[in-house]
């Protein structure tokens, strides 16, 4: 008996079934990543702004020290400044993704300076900018942040413009990074400075003595 062509429903059947299957392939390869990729950023925007670059990397990586990062952003945003609410959603996740890397070494704490609140008063006092909104009767926002080691030492960056947002990671990486390089320029000074039981430089030695004047002195 000669094999013939498969029917148009077998055909039919058979393509459901592979759909079937490659549906079922997705849906656990789906659910395998949600489990096994937990905590893993993966950034499929245009600008990359949740990619933390090397230089980030390295700098969170190598904290000695915990830093605390306050964030100011106005909860009243979204209805004055909607362009101001979304970067300050992208800044946010982007301070998410750092503390995520600093592995507690870096601490995001989140603040709204509310109008005459001591949220404000402490934003203004730290140096940020209050940015006007709805003509001159309107009240300011805030959106800025300041980063505080264990020293005590400040950075501030006193406004985040969404006009420049593609350079919000070199902002926040250089503020943290100068808390980071102050303390180990202090620790590398400290530690060229002579110790005690005679190991240290030797003091310079003393002048020389000033020549001779008169008939006495030498080669007269």
């Amino acid at each position: 008996m000669s094999r013939g062509r498969p029917t148009p429903r077998l055909t039919r059947g058979r393509a459901a079934a592979a759909l079937a299957l490659a549906a079922v392939v997705f849906v656990a390869g789906n659910l395998a990543a949600h489990g096994w990729l937990a905590g893993w950023r993966l950034d499929l925007t245009a600008a990359g702004l949740h990619t933390l670059s090397p230089t980030t990397r390295a700098v969170l990586e190598g904290l000695d020290e915990p830093v605390v990062v306050d964030f100011y952003a106005s909860a009243g945003l979204a209805e004055r400044a909607p362009a101001l609410a979304a970067h300050a959603g992208r800044v946010g996740e982007l301070l998410d993704a750092y503390a995520a890397r600093a592995e507690g070494r870096l601490v995001v704490r989140r603040h709204d300076p509310a109008p005459f609140s001591t949220t404000e008063d402490a934003a203004l006092a730290a140096g940020l900018s209050a940015v006007p909104t709805g003509g001159a009767g309107g009240e300011p926002v805030y959106l800025g942040l300041t980063a505080r080691d264990a020293l005590d030492r400040r950075e501030v960056v006193a406004f985040l413009d969404p006009a420049r947002a593609a350079d919000t990671e070199y902002t926040l990486t250089r503020a943290i990074a100068r808390l980071a390089r102050v303390e180990r320029t202090r620790v590398a000074v400290l530690s060229t400075l002579p110790r005690g039981g005679g190991g240290g430089p030797r003091p310079p030695p003393p002048p020389p003595p000033p020549p001779r004047t008169g008939p006495h002195a030498p080669g007269r």
